[in-house]
């Protein structure tokens, strides 16, 4: 903080800030809903050996890249692109639940469902307990495919900042990745690593972008390293991938930038997270913004960590921080 308030005055925070708002984003990825339910363990079957639950209570909110896109319209105009299943659309939804200043287009899947992720959750500390999803994760088909990139063709002029978070559930196929390698520049990425893609996670798709941003697990995963250090593997991935920032995120650890040859690390802003669903996908969301419209560095990564710490104090992504309290949290860590 002591290095911050050198640089950064509140005032000069939210000019800077402030200047983002006609900026243009696009964001590409895909649509999850993610519902949660809430329920007491009662005790052991009298005839099973299984443990029964109460149900209290269930909550359903946009997750996945749709949770980017209403993030990312707090800050700055945004255009987002996505499919849903022709089964179970939930097209009321998602409408209802997409902030309306996002400009939205959608295509269907063929014999797929808008992919639904179902948690269990105990009530009282709030822990998951196990989790169900509704998906199909074949990949596009040729014409659905055709559709999509007309899509993107058709909205990627005139932006500032390209989004594309990739969950691995076939909407991100190589053809979408062969086009977007045309807007490297702006390309910021993230491809998650999940209980769907573990045996066949890959980010070497994509040999040039702006910022990756990937956790240390994603990391070691892709170089196949547990051992050497962070700065070690992540000049080891540069041999793989041109990027011109590679940000790492570690959870309570903090997180670190590379660029050039330099090195920045941020501390965690928050050690008692309710629920880190979403936090990483909070942090990607505002680094992006930040280092595509030319923020320092240095203020890039202490704003979307910021960010961050408001997203683990909420159960899953109902509530995502805005421009507002992003600045109300940024003052509160500069004058204490």
């Amino acid at each position: 903080m002591k290095v911050i308030k050198k640089k950064y005055s509140y005032e000069k925070i939210n000019k800077i800030l402030n200047e983002l708002i006609n900026k243009k984003a696009l964001i590409l990825g895909e649509l999850i809903i993610d519902k949660y339910i809430f329920a007491d363990a009662i005790g052991k079957s009298g005839k099973d050996s299984i443990l029964v639950y109460k149900q209290k209570s269930e909550v359903e909110f946009l997750g996945g890249a749709a949770y980017i896109a209403n993030l990312c319209s707090s800050f700055l105009k945004t255009q987002y692109l996505f499919h849903v299943g022709k089964k179970n659309t939930q097209l009321k939804f998602i409408k209802n639940n997409l902030n309306k200043k996002i400009k939205y287009k959608y295509f269907y899947k063929d014999d797929s469902p808008t992919i639904t992720k179902l948690r269990y959750l105990d009530d009282y500390r709030k822990n998951k307990i196990i989790g169900f999803y509704d998906i199909n994760d074949k990949v596009l088909t040729r014409s659905e495919e055709k559709i999509f990139i007309k899509k993107i063709k058709q909205n990627i002029k005139n932006i500032s900042t390209l989004v594309l978070i990739n969950y691995g559930h076939g909407e991100i196929t190589q053809n979408v990745i062969n086009y977007l390698k045309n807007y490297s520049d702006k390309l910021c990425l993230n491809n998650q690593v999940n209980s769907f893609n573990t045996g066949h996670y890959n980010i070497g798709r994509l040999k040039k972008v702006c910022v990756l941003c990937m956790n240390e697990t994603e990391l070691r995963h892709e170089l196949r390293d547990s051992n050497s250090s962070v700065p070690k593997l992540a000049k080891e991935l540069r041999k793989k991938i041109d990027f011109k920032y590679l940000v790492v995120t570690r959870g309570k650890f903090g997180s670190l930038i590379f660029y050039k040859n330099k090195e920045l690390y941020c501390p965690a802003f928050e050690k008692k997270p309710i629920d880190s669903t979403g936090s990483g996908d909070t942090f990607f969301t505002l680094v992006s913004l930040c280092l595509t419209n030319k923020l320092s560095p240095l203020l890039s990564i202490f704003l979307a960590s910021i960010a961050a710490s408001y997203s683990v104090k909420n159960i899953g992504n109902k509530d995502h921080i805005n421009y507002k309290k992003l600045l109300e949290l940024t003052k509160y860590y500069l004058v204490n």
